[in-house]
Protein backbone atom coordinates (compact mmCIF):
# COMPACT_ATOMS: atom_id res chain seq x y z
CA UNK A 1 0.00 0.00 0.00
CA UNK A 2 0.86 3.46 -0.50
CA UNK A 3 0.68 6.84 1.85
CA UNK A 4 0.32 10.12 0.82
CA UNK A 5 -0.23 12.50 3.78
CA UNK A 6 -0.84 9.70 6.23
CA UNK A 7 -3.92 8.00 3.78
CA UNK A 8 -3.19 4.47 2.90
CA UNK A 9 -4.08 4.54 -0.93
CA UNK A 10 -4.91 1.21 -2.84
CA UNK A 11 -2.75 -0.83 -4.60
CA UNK A 12 -1.77 0.52 -8.18
CA UNK A 13 0.73 0.00 -11.18
CA UNK A 14 4.31 0.54 -10.76
CA UNK A 15 6.91 2.68 -11.85
CA UNK A 16 10.08 2.40 -12.49
CA UNK A 17 11.29 4.48 -9.98
CA UNK A 18 9.41 2.61 -7.19
CA UNK A 19 10.69 -0.34 -8.44
CA UNK A 20 14.55 0.86 -8.19
CA UNK A 21 13.95 2.27 -5.11
CA UNK A 22 12.27 -0.94 -3.54
CA UNK A 23 15.95 -2.55 -4.13
CA UNK A 24 17.50 0.25 -3.14
CA UNK A 25 19.43 1.34 -6.07
CA UNK A 26 19.51 4.49 -8.40
CA UNK A 27 18.80 3.46 -11.77
CA UNK A 28 22.29 3.88 -14.25
CA UNK A 29 20.53 4.71 -17.65
CA UNK A 30 17.81 3.01 -19.93
CA UNK A 31 18.26 2.45 -23.60
CA UNK A 32 16.31 0.75 -26.28
CA UNK A 33 15.45 -2.97 -26.88
CA UNK A 34 18.77 -4.23 -28.48
CA UNK A 35 21.11 -1.01 -27.63
CA UNK A 36 23.53 -2.04 -25.60
CA UNK A 37 24.19 -1.33 -21.83
CA UNK A 38 26.53 1.41 -20.89
CA UNK A 39 29.23 0.65 -18.36
CA UNK A 40 28.96 1.37 -14.89
CA UNK A 41 29.58 4.70 -13.19
CA UNK A 42 33.24 5.72 -12.86
CA UNK A 43 32.97 5.99 -9.31
CA UNK A 44 31.89 2.58 -9.02
CA UNK A 45 34.00 -1.17 -10.38
CA UNK A 46 30.35 -3.07 -9.87
CA UNK A 47 30.02 -4.51 -13.08
CA UNK A 48 26.28 -6.86 -12.13
CA UNK A 49 23.59 -5.35 -11.66
CA UNK A 50 19.45 -5.62 -12.19
CA UNK A 51 17.42 -4.91 -15.24
CA UNK A 52 13.75 -4.57 -16.12
CA UNK A 53 12.32 -4.16 -19.24
CA UNK A 54 9.33 -2.15 -19.92
CA UNK A 55 6.95 0.15 -22.49
CA UNK A 56 8.36 3.19 -21.34
CA UNK A 57 11.60 5.13 -20.65
CA UNK A 58 10.38 7.37 -18.12
CA UNK A 59 11.02 6.50 -14.41
CA UNK A 60 8.26 8.19 -12.71
CA UNK A 61 4.90 7.45 -15.36
CA UNK A 62 3.25 4.18 -15.83
CA UNK A 63 3.62 5.02 -19.96
CA UNK A 64 2.93 2.65 -23.09
CA UNK A 65 0.06 -0.04 -21.07
CA UNK A 66 -2.01 -2.07 -23.36
CA UNK A 67 -5.31 -3.28 -22.98
CA UNK A 68 -4.78 -6.39 -24.45
CA UNK A 69 -1.45 -8.70 -25.42
CA UNK A 70 0.61 -7.84 -28.04
CA UNK A 71 1.41 -11.68 -28.57
CA UNK A 72 2.24 -12.52 -32.08
CA UNK A 73 0.47 -15.85 -32.88
CA UNK A 74 3.14 -15.92 -36.17
CA UNK A 75 5.88 -15.96 -33.28
CA UNK A 76 4.19 -18.46 -31.21
CA UNK A 77 3.82 -20.90 -34.91
CA UNK A 78 7.50 -20.21 -34.99
CA UNK A 79 8.03 -21.84 -31.97
CA UNK A 80 6.14 -24.81 -31.76
CA UNK A 81 7.82 -24.97 -35.04
CA UNK A 82 11.45 -25.15 -33.39
CA UNK A 83 10.09 -27.27 -30.65
CA UNK A 84 7.20 -29.68 -31.66
CA UNK A 85 7.65 -31.64 -28.26
CA UNK A 86 5.77 -28.24 -27.05
CA UNK A 87 2.55 -28.93 -24.53
CA UNK A 88 -0.15 -27.14 -22.98
CA UNK A 89 -1.48 -28.62 -19.83
CA UNK A 90 -0.26 -31.78 -21.55
CA UNK A 91 -1.50 -31.56 -24.69
CA UNK A 92 0.32 -30.64 -28.10
CA UNK A 93 -1.00 -27.35 -28.68
CA UNK A 94 -1.48 -24.38 -31.72
CA UNK A 95 0.02 -21.20 -31.85
CA UNK A 96 -3.31 -20.00 -31.08
CA UNK A 97 -4.18 -21.85 -27.92
CA UNK A 98 -0.71 -20.81 -26.48
CA UNK A 99 -1.61 -17.13 -27.60
CA UNK A 100 -4.79 -17.29 -25.42
CA UNK A 101 -3.17 -18.91 -22.70
CA UNK A 102 -0.16 -16.80 -22.61
CA UNK A 103 -2.51 -13.25 -22.62
CA UNK A 104 -4.02 -14.57 -19.31
CA UNK A 105 -1.42 -13.58 -17.67
CA UNK A 106 -1.08 -10.06 -19.16
CA UNK A 107 -1.49 -7.12 -16.98
CA UNK A 108 -3.67 -4.25 -18.43
CA UNK A 109 -2.02 -1.73 -16.65
CA UNK A 110 1.56 -1.97 -15.91
CA UNK A 111 3.86 -0.58 -17.52
CA UNK A 112 6.92 -3.20 -16.55
CA UNK A 113 7.48 -6.49 -18.45
CA UNK A 114 10.48 -8.18 -17.01
CA UNK A 115 12.87 -7.94 -14.42
CA UNK A 116 16.15 -9.82 -14.28
CA UNK A 117 19.49 -9.80 -12.58
CA UNK A 118 23.38 -10.27 -14.00
CA UNK A 119 25.66 -12.10 -10.86
CA UNK A 120 28.78 -12.07 -10.93
CA UNK A 121 30.50 -14.62 -12.62
CA UNK A 122 33.78 -16.82 -11.95
CA UNK A 123 34.74 -15.93 -15.84
CA UNK A 124 33.92 -12.12 -15.72
CA UNK A 125 32.75 -11.53 -18.94
CA UNK A 126 34.77 -8.41 -21.28
CA UNK A 127 32.34 -6.22 -20.86
CA UNK A 128 30.92 -6.99 -17.42
CA UNK A 129 28.25 -8.82 -16.01
CA UNK A 130 25.37 -6.63 -16.52
CA UNK A 131 25.81 -5.72 -19.92
CA UNK A 132 26.68 -9.15 -21.11
CA UNK A 133 23.79 -10.42 -19.52
CA UNK A 134 21.32 -8.17 -21.64
CA UNK A 135 23.31 -9.16 -24.66
CA UNK A 136 21.99 -12.62 -24.12
CA UNK A 137 18.73 -12.01 -23.59
CA UNK A 138 18.62 -10.27 -27.11
CA UNK A 139 20.16 -12.72 -28.75
CA UNK A 140 18.45 -15.55 -27.37
CA UNK A 141 16.02 -17.09 -30.02
CA UNK A 142 12.15 -18.18 -29.07
CA UNK A 143 12.64 -21.52 -28.67
CA UNK A 144 16.10 -21.74 -27.56
CA UNK A 145 17.11 -22.68 -24.00
CA UNK A 146 20.34 -20.63 -23.96
CA UNK A 147 21.97 -18.13 -23.36
CA UNK A 148 18.92 -16.50 -21.77
CA UNK A 149 15.91 -18.26 -21.64
CA UNK A 150 14.12 -17.35 -18.92
CA UNK A 151 12.29 -14.78 -19.63
CA UNK A 152 11.37 -16.05 -23.28
CA UNK A 153 7.49 -14.82 -23.47
CA UNK A 154 8.70 -11.43 -24.30
CA UNK A 155 9.91 -12.54 -27.56
CA UNK A 156 6.44 -13.48 -28.34
CA UNK A 157 5.52 -9.79 -28.09
CA UNK A 158 4.90 -8.05 -31.55
CA UNK A 159 5.93 -5.01 -30.41
CA UNK A 160 9.19 -6.14 -29.02
CA UNK A 161 11.65 -3.62 -30.77
CA UNK A 162 9.67 -0.49 -28.98
CA UNK A 163 10.75 -1.64 -25.29
CA UNK A 164 13.17 -0.05 -23.11
CA UNK A 165 15.80 -1.50 -20.90
CA UNK A 166 16.10 0.54 -17.26
CA UNK A 167 19.15 -0.77 -15.64
CA UNK A 168 21.06 -0.18 -12.56
CA UNK A 169 24.90 -1.27 -11.27
CA UNK A 170 24.68 -2.93 -8.28
CA UNK A 171 25.76 -5.73 -5.92
CA UNK A 172 23.54 -8.13 -4.31
CA UNK A 173 21.49 -8.95 -7.17
CA UNK A 174 19.52 -11.38 -5.83
CA UNK A 175 18.15 -9.24 -3.02
CA UNK A 176 17.62 -6.49 -5.42
CA UNK A 177 15.40 -8.94 -8.00
CA UNK A 178 13.58 -9.83 -5.37
CA UNK A 179 12.44 -6.41 -4.10
CA UNK A 180 11.83 -5.34 -7.33
CA UNK A 181 9.33 -8.11 -8.10
CA UNK A 182 8.24 -8.50 -4.71
CA UNK A 183 7.10 -4.59 -4.73
CA UNK A 184 5.53 -5.46 -8.42
CA UNK A 185 4.02 -8.24 -6.87
CA UNK A 186 2.10 -6.29 -3.85
CA UNK A 187 1.17 -3.37 -5.93
CA UNK A 188 -0.81 -4.93 -8.67
CA UNK A 189 -4.48 -3.04 -8.36
CA UNK A 190 -7.13 -5.83 -7.42
CA UNK A 191 -8.82 -5.61 -10.74
CA UNK A 192 -5.96 -6.74 -12.34
CA UNK A 193 -4.87 -9.41 -10.02
CA UNK A 194 -8.84 -10.50 -10.42
CA UNK A 195 -8.00 -11.44 -14.52
CA UNK A 196 -4.82 -13.38 -14.15
CA UNK A 197 -4.94 -17.35 -14.62
CA UNK A 198 -2.63 -17.55 -11.68
CA UNK A 199 -3.00 -14.97 -9.01
CA UNK A 200 -1.16 -16.84 -6.31
CA UNK A 201 2.25 -16.41 -8.26
CA UNK A 202 2.43 -12.87 -9.58
CA UNK A 203 5.38 -11.45 -11.09
CA UNK A 204 5.81 -9.30 -14.49
CA UNK A 205 4.47 -10.86 -17.53
CA UNK A 206 7.74 -12.58 -18.94
CA UNK A 207 9.04 -13.55 -15.49
CA UNK A 208 7.57 -17.44 -15.47
CA UNK A 209 9.85 -18.16 -12.28
CA UNK A 210 9.96 -16.82 -8.92
CA UNK A 211 11.36 -17.40 -6.23
CA UNK A 212 13.86 -20.10 -7.52
CA UNK A 213 12.09 -23.13 -8.40
CA UNK A 214 8.31 -21.41 -7.68
CA UNK A 215 6.57 -21.33 -11.50
CA UNK A 216 3.49 -19.35 -12.61
CA UNK A 217 0.86 -21.75 -13.05
CA UNK A 218 1.04 -21.54 -17.03
CA UNK A 219 0.77 -25.06 -17.93
CA UNK A 220 3.42 -24.93 -21.12
CA UNK A 221 6.35 -27.32 -21.28
CA UNK A 222 8.88 -28.33 -23.77
CA UNK A 223 9.38 -24.89 -25.10
CA UNK A 224 12.81 -24.71 -24.67
CA UNK A 225 15.87 -26.93 -26.06
CA UNK A 226 18.77 -27.28 -28.32
CA UNK A 227 18.33 -25.39 -31.89
CA UNK A 228 20.39 -26.57 -35.12
CA UNK A 229 22.94 -24.51 -36.24
CA UNK A 230 21.19 -23.39 -38.92
CA UNK A 231 18.79 -21.61 -36.60
CA UNK A 232 21.23 -19.96 -34.56
CA UNK A 233 22.49 -18.66 -37.22
CA UNK A 234 19.74 -16.10 -37.70
CA UNK A 235 19.11 -13.03 -35.34
CA UNK A 236 17.48 -12.95 -32.15
CA UNK A 237 14.45 -10.50 -31.18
Amino acid sequence: MREVSGATLPPMPSTLAELFAAAGVARTDVVRWRDPVGPPPSSSRVETGIYIVAFTDALDRVDGTLPKAPISRRELQTLLDRRPECRLDGAQPSAAQLQRRMAEFWFSDETVLYIGLAAKRSKRPTRGELANRVCEYYKTLIGAKSPHAGGFWLKALSCIKALYVHYAYCGDVDIAEGACIKWFADHVSPATRKTLRDSAHVMPFANLEYPPRTYKAHGITGARGPLPKSVLGSRGG
